[in-house]
């Protein structure tokens, strides 16, 4: 008699795979992730007016531009690169 043969990866991956295209598929037809979002870009509303960012990274600019937003500014400390 001869052992059950065993399942590589990639015969296991297809059908998930295939699955995953047809509901991304499914998403977009119905409109899920084809739209743009509603929500408004120039303006954020936090419960707190104090914001701490502890960031390894060019951020400055970002950074500044959403104070700017909130009508607030954007203080840095370190060496800008």
């Amino acid at each position: 008699e001869k052992p059950p043969a065993a399942l590589t990866p990639s015969a296991t991956a297809a059908p998930v795979l295939d699955r995953v295209a047809l509901q991304q598929e499914t998403l977009w037809m119905e409109g899920a992730i084809n739209t743009r979002s509603t929500l408004p870009t120039d303006a954020i509303h936090a419960q707190s007016d104090l914001v701490a960012v502890d960031w390894s990274g060019d951020a400055i600019e970002l950074l500044s531009h959403l104070a700017r937003q909130r009508g607030q500014t954007f203080a840095w400390t370190g060496v800008r690169l």
